[in-house]
C-alpha cells in the first residue's frame, strides 16, 4: 500500500497529530484485492475507519466556529445543518454496508452462510446504493460551496481552517470510497447476483 503523505496543523490547532493531505490520499489510494471480500474489507478498514474518526471531529468544530463567528458569516450556520444530515446518513450507510450488505455480498461470491435475517442481494439493492451516493456528492457539493471550496487564506481563525482542512478530507475520502463502490464492487455484485438464482432483496438502510 503506498504511503499517504501528512502534514501538521496549523499552528494554534488544539490537536498537534499530523493530518492526511487530500491530495496525497487520493494519491496514495490503492485497492489490492478486487474481489467482492477484497473490496468489502478495504472500504471498512479504510474507508469506514477514518470517516468514524473525522465526522465527530468536524462536529465539534462546526460548532465552535459557529458559536464564536456565526454572527459574521450565515453561511457557516448552514454549513454545519448540512454537514450534520451528511454525518447521519453517513453513519447509517457505513452501518448497513458492515451489517447488512457486506456480509450477504461476501456470501454471494464465495459461498459463505449468510447472517441470520439476512437475505441474498440482487441489483436492486446495487441500485438503491447507487442513488444514496448522489445524494452524498450532492451534499458534498454544497459542503464545498459553503466553505468557499475550503481554501484556508478566508478562515477566520485556526479552528476555522482545520475545519475546512477536514471537511476536505472528508470530501477526499468519502468519494474515493464511492469510487470504489461504483466502479469495483457494484459490478462484481450485479455480475454474482445475475448468475445466482432465487435471489431476493437484502434490506438497505439509507
Amino acid at each position: 500500500m503506498k504511503p499517504v503523505q501528512m502534514i501538521r496543523p496549523v499552528a494554534g490547532e488544539a490537536d498537534t497529530a499530523p493530518l492526511p493531505d487530500p491530495a496525497g490520499l487520493a494519491a496514495a489510494h490503492e485497492v489490492e484485492d478486487t474481489s467482492i471480500a477484497g473490496i468489502c474489507d478495504h472500504i471498512a478498514a479504510s474507508h469506514h475507519g477514518r470517516l468514524r474518526a473525522i465526522l465527530p471531529e468536524i462536529s465539534a468544530m462546526a460548532a465552535t466556529v459557529v458559536r464564536v463567528h456565526g454572527d459574521k458569516d450565515p453561511d457557516l450556520a448552514a454549513q454545519q445543518a448540512v454537514f450534520e444530515t451528511l454525518r447521519g446518513g453517513i453513519e447509517a450507510h457505513l452501518a448497513a454496508e458492515e451489517e447488512v450488505l457486506f456480509p450477504v455480498w461476501r456470501g454471494l461470491a464465495g459461498g459463505r452462510e449468510e447472517p441470520a435475517g439476512s437475505t441474498r442481494a440482487v441489483p436492486a439493492d446495487a441500485d438503491r446504493l447507487a442513488a444514496v451516493h448522489a445524494g452524498f456528492t450532492g451534499a458534498l457539493a454544497e459542503l464545498r460551496s459553503l466553505a468557499d471550496g475550503y481554501d484556508p487564506a478566508s478562515a477566520f481563525c485556526n479552528t476555522h481552517r482545520g475545519l475546512r482542512h477536514r471537511l476536505h478530507l472528508l470530501e477526499t475520502d468519502l468519494q474515493l470510497q464511492l469510487r470504489d463502490e461504483t466502479e469495483l464492487l457494484l459490478p462484481l455484485v450485479r455480475r454474482y447476483a445475475a448468475a445466482g438464482p432465487g435471489a431476493v432483496s437484502a434490506p438497505l438502510v439509507s
